[in-house]
């Protein structure tokens, strides 16, 4: 979705524009929405059993499906995409960190051993502005978003080479689980 910004918003009348392509002049900007609407839905109510209990299906195996997804969900986030590290940073998109970022080849860059999780744990250090640590800190908090953007446009059309065979296999029988039990709910979403 491109947004024009400090542009009018709504419906109003006025002289149609020719050019529907945009030029830089026109300060547009790109936003990526992800919507887990329909994710979080399901998630909550087999968590819950609510969704069996309403319809009449088995509450115990609904419970333990949403265990099994919520435990698939936080290693994912975890073992890719820094949740542990993450979790208390409130960067709003990806990309606000980037002028952070050094360029540094993070091939062998050694995230668990960088300092950052400690930095951002230590409430001593973090500045009245809301950033923790300083220049040091900001870069590596620029790292770990840049590694998951590359891990995010690597993977975001082959999960399961993201996951490797095994957790694959895992993870498609659950989706299959989850499935049978709500009748088909994520596909038909």
């Amino acid at each position: 979705t491109l947004i024009k910004k400090g542009g009018k918003t709504g419906k109003g009348r006025g002289r149609r524009l020719n050019n529907p392509s945009p030029d830089p002049e026109n300060n547009l900007e790109r936003v990526f929405v992800w919507d887990l609407d329909e994710t979080i839905i399901i998630f909550h109510s087999l968590l819950t059993g609510s969704f069996a209990t309403r319809y009449g299906k088995d509450a115990p195996l609904s419970v333990s499906l949403g265990l099994r997804m919520e435990e698939k969900i936080f290693n994912l986030a975890d073992t890719h995409f820094f949740f542990n590290d993450l979790e208390e940073c409130d960067q709003v998109h990806i990309d606000d960190v980037s002028s952070d970022d050094n360029g540094q080849d993070l091939t062998n860059y050694n995230f668990q051993a960088d300092g950052f999780h400690a930095a951002a744990s230590n409430a001593s250090i973090c500045l009245a502005t809301g950033v923790r640590g300083g220049v040091d800190w900001m870069r590596k908090l620029a790292f770990r978003y840049r590694r998951i953007k590359e891990v995010y446009n690597q993977y975001r059309n082959n999960v399961g080479g993201l996951l490797g065979p095994g957790k694959r296999e895992d993870w498609l029988q659950l989706r299959s689980e989850i499935e049978d039990l709500t009748d088909n709910w994520a596909t038909l979403a």
